[in-house]
């Protein structure tokens, strides 16, 4: 697999475990999820990408498809792959370069990948994997759109960096990885067929305490407005999604491009999200030229 490069974001430390040869996984490895799980149960240093969940993944992003089914709920979870031993994938030139094989690994859209990416960068623990084919501002890959027109493939990678939207989703990853809390909506406009809305922090799970990391995705056309039910700690915090969005306060409306930082006091919060858009809020203390709210 010459080319294969497991960037893992901004976390070197996590270099440590091997990643199972995708290619190994599908053709040699004839595993269930069960069965992959028992192996790395008993093998701690090897983790694996998770095919199961991409899969799911791209069923719940899909025209019709419910993100729903995408929430962490008590008791259960997305995968039976252990979180930390769990590499993420969304699109590989491999998946569009090799004839049909792949054809059920690909999304039907270039938004439906970047905001799925949002979410893998999202989880707590779980490494994604991006990957860069050594090509000068972009791939050799042509993947189709729904509509049969085409675009180039691993969009994440220019000019050997990560393009925009691709730097904010790893500069949150970074931040939340190693949080365990998560908390979902269940109920109410952030919790539909074509919104997925859920806390992240250390604190997430202790009775609803307030928590410093929200992840909204909206897969849908239209906008959506609402207050989130579990209250934002003060201090600062930066857009890392991949739109500008607006937040509410005192019926006055200030928008927050992505990639900038601003403060807030903290409580519930009133915001506005885009059609096909991600929101990755998260509390920190880096950027500088913040706008006050």
């Amino acid at each position: 697999m010459s080319g294969y490069n497991n960037t893992n974001l901004f976390n070197p430390k996590y270099h440590e475990k091997v990643v199972m040869n995708y290619m190994e996984y599908l053709v040699t490895c004839q595993l269930d999820e069960e069965q992959m799980s028992s192996l790395l149960y008993e093998r701690d240093d090897l983790s694996a990408i998770d095919f199961s969940l991409l899969m799911k993944t791209i069923k719940a992003f899909s025209f019709g498809g419910d993100l729903q089914t995408l929430a962490s709920k008590p008791g259960s979870t997305i995968s039976s792959i252990p979180s930390k031993r769990r590499i993420l994938i969304n699109i590989k030139h491999d998946f569009p370069n090799n004839g049909n094989i792949f054809n059920d690994f690909l999304f039907n859209h270039q938004q439906d990948e970047q905001l799925a990416m949002a979410y893998m960068a999202a989880l707590p623990f779980s490494r994604p994997l991006v990957y860069w084919d050594g090509q000068v501002l972009k791939s050799t890959t042509e993947i189709k759109n729904y509509d049969g027109s085409t675009r180039v493939g691993d969009e994440a990678w220019l000019n050997k960096g990560c393009s925009t939207y691709q730097q904010l989703y790893n500069e949150f990853h970074a931040l939340y990885i190693d949080k365990a809390g998560i908390w979902s909506a269940f109920e109410g406009v952030f919790a539909t067929k074509n919104v997925l809305a859920f806390s992240r922090g250390d604190s997430v799970n202790i009775n609803h305490s307030p928590h410093d990391g929200l992840i909204i995705i909206n897969k849908g056309n239209e906008e959506v407005e609402g207050a989130w039910p579990n209250k934002l700690q003060p201090g600062k915090y930066k857009n890392m999604g991949s739109n500008s969005v607006n937040i509410i306060i005192i019926n006055t409306r200030k928008i927050i491009p992505h990639g900038k930082a601003f403060m807030l006091r903290g409580g519930t919060l009133n915001i506005n999200i885009p059609g096909r858009s991600a929101l990755l809020l998260g509390k920190t203390g880096e950027p500088l030229n913040y706008l006050y709210l």
